[in-house]
């Protein structure tokens, strides 16, 4: 399942392109797919592999005395009333770019992320098409319990028990 998130107000405002981030869900987890710029691809990695969907600690970071921060991808640091983003991996990948963001902004990302992730569960699991959880799970027990009533009463004629 594919769910587009687009940012686009933390740019420069005169870039009248759409950036985006595509973030593609797998195993409950969001995995970053593409972005329209290099920019775009670290904010996704950062939400995607730093954040996740269960991760508040960025939120408290940026009000701690602490200017630098870092995760599994990204390397954070504030400059005035800006949060940097960086790719800890810069060398590797040969992008040696960053982006920045200000930190009202950075915030309300971060609010849109967690209501974001929170309707996340209930878009997958309740989708149109697909078979209700229950009726699954009743189907389940009651093959279950036919296959093992037949498998019973084969082995009993097969041991002269009927």
């Amino acid at each position: 399942m594919i769910r587009t998130y687009f940012f686009s107000d933390h740019i420069d405002k005169h870039d009248m392109a759409m950036e985006f981030v595509k973030l593609m869900i797998e195993d409950n987890r969001y995995q970053y797919e593409e972005a329209s710029n290099i920019e775009m691809c670290i904010l996704g990695s950062f939400l995607a592999s730093n954040v996740g969907c269960y991760r508040t600690s960025y939120e408290d970071w940026i009000f701690e005395a602490s200017d630098t921060c870092s995760g599994n991808i990204t390397f954070l640091y504030k400059e005035g009333n800006n949060i940097i983003m960086e790719d800890l991996y810069q060398e590797e990948t040969g992008h040696e770019a960053s982006l920045t963001i200000p930190i009202n902004e950075f915030l309300r990302i971060l609010i849109e992320w967690k209501q974001f992730c929170a309707t996340q569960p209930k878009e997958v699991i309740g989708q149109e098409g697909f078979i209700n959880v229950w009726i699954s799970f009743f189907a389940l027990i009651a093959l279950t319990m036919l296959f093992a009533l037949l498998a019973l009463r084969l082995f009993k004629k097969r041991l002269d028990c009927v």
